[in-house]
């Protein structure tokens, strides 16, 4: 083996044993539960851990059930570095005041999209499943929405808590396939105690999407709610054809927060066959 080729081996070993540490790292957010409960962002001691990745634009915290029995959280946060962002996994962790750890549960948060570019936003959310009864305008069956559950398992910890830690698994995009952002107007609306959604595709191509729905705020801007549908619910939506879906508020919303209420369309489809963005 020549000099260079041994040269070569080397750095591809080197490559590979590093690989894990770039393939991404663990983003902490530090949240004051009470500010969370008073959905104050700009008097909250809010901390980053690494400082520039993310920026919290919204937060909000909605104890429901008897005593306290069952929670609803959501976390608004916005790319602040200059590459696009991935979540791979996620966690909320009880902390108390000095930051040590109370109790740890995975895999609680959904996402309005889980990849995002410098200067977006998405949102976090965390005990009232967002997913709707969905179904195609000509469609025969419907979907059944999630049960409402409330971090159930988790509402003790919750309520012993002073810090709410939010960490992510997250990692650089480094391949080009992303989920694309699509702007649209869609009518949203409640009726009843259901949180609606209607979209017709006025394109001339079908479209498949990774994500799609709508955020719900009351007058002063608090997010309440949350539906999403994905594309296993979906499926492809035709030219002309519309895409509407529904799912039944969470128990804590009230009279004057639907009143108030204003909608924040989001979606993300998947690259059109054969092409990567």
């Amino acid at each position: 083996m020549t000099r260079f080729v041994r040269i070569l081996v080397l750095a591809a070993l080197m490559l590979i044993m590093t690989a894990p540490a770039l393939a991404g790292q663990k983003l902490n957010l530090y949240l004051d539960k009470d500010a969370m409960l008073a959905h104050d962002v700009a008097a909250a001691d809010i901390r980053i851990r690494p400082e520039g990745m993310v920026r919290v634009t919204r937060h909000a915290l909605w104890p429901w059930g008897e005593e306290g029995t069952q929670w609803s959280m959501f976390v608004e946060i916005e790319n602040t570095s200059a590459e696009r962002i991935v979540i791979d996994e996620d966690w909320l962790i009880a902390c108390r005041a000095n930051r040590d750890e109370i109790a740890t549960a995975d895999y609680v948060f959904e996402y309005t999209t889980n990849r995002f570019g410098p200067g977006e936003k998405i949102v976090l959310y965390a005990g009232a499943y967002p997913y709707a009864r969905a179904k195609h305008a000509n469609a025969d069956a419907e979907l059944d929405a999630w049960d409402v559950e409330g971090l159930f398992d988790f509402a003790g910890r919750i309520r012993q808590a002073e810090l709410l830690r939010v960490r992510l698994d997250t990692r650089e995009a480094g391949e080009n396939r992303n989920w694309a952002a699509v702007a649209m107007e869609p009518k949203v609306w409640i009726e009843g105690r259901s949180l609606c959604f209607e979209w017709i595709n006025d394109t001339d191509e079908p479209i498949e999407f990774r994500t799609v729905g709508a955020v719900m705020t009351d007058a002063q801007g608090r997010i309440v709610d949350v539906v999403r549908a994905t594309s296993s619910r979906t499926g492809a939506v035709a030219p002309g054809e519309a895409l509407r879906f529904e799912k039944t508020l969470a128990p804590y919303v009230t009279q004057e927060m639907i009143d108030g209420a204003a909608f924040q369309a989001y979606a993300y489809r998947f690259p059109a066959s054969g092409t990567e963005q």
